[in-house]
């Protein structure tokens, strides 16, 4: 059975010989590049915007040309997010799971955040997006089945950065076993 301090105490020993600033680094990087800490929400503001006006002509005030060019403009930002964070950020969170995999045995390179582009890229994409759709349809049935789906495959892309040429069912099915 594996105890929290001895858990701890191995994470501190790992850190030590292999590199702390390396793995902190790390997290830097890939904060700046996925848009949070270890990509798993933003760092979004919260922003509001309140018209204290009664006169409903005020919000129609623009010509129509304008409104044409802002909603493509506001459309064509959206996809290149999404995309952003189909094609780079995804493989980048794969990517810092493999650094870790490996800083725990021996030093590592921050270049390996970058390993999932080099070898596996279609498949490591292809899970991700599959796993995240799953997880998104089992939560309109309700809440707690996505919630529950979420944490079934939590390993998936653990197990992408060990083999990222897994196939995708297989790595869900190794995830939902190692959660059980």
């Amino acid at each position: 059975m594996w105890y929290r301090s001895d858990l701890k105490a191995r994470a501190k020993t790992a850190l030590r010989v292999n590199g702390y600033w390396t793995a902190v680094l790390v997290m830097l990087v890939i904060m700046v590049l996925t848009g949070g800490i270890g990509g798993a929400g933003s760092s979004g503001s919260n922003l509001e915007y309140r018209v204290e006006q009664n006169d409903p002509s005020a919000f129609y005030g623009q010509p129509q040309p304008l409104n044409s060019v802002i909603g493509f403009f506001i459309f064509s930002v959206g996809v290149l997010v999404i995309g952003y964070s189909i094609f780079v950020a995804t493989p980048l969170l794969v990517g810092k799971n493999r650094f870790f995999l490996e800083h725990r045995e021996r030093p590592s390179t921050i270049g390996r955040i970058f390993a999932p582009f080099t070898r596996g890229y279609l498949n490591v994409v292809k899970t991700m997006l599959l796993q995240s759709i799953i997880v998104f349809l089992w939560a309109l049935l309700l809440i707690i089945p996505g919630i529950i789906k979420s944490f079934q495959y939590i390993f998936v892309p653990y197990i992408l950065a060990e083999n990222p040429e897994i196939e995708w069912r297989r790595a869900l099915d190794l995830s939902r076993q190692m959660t059980d």
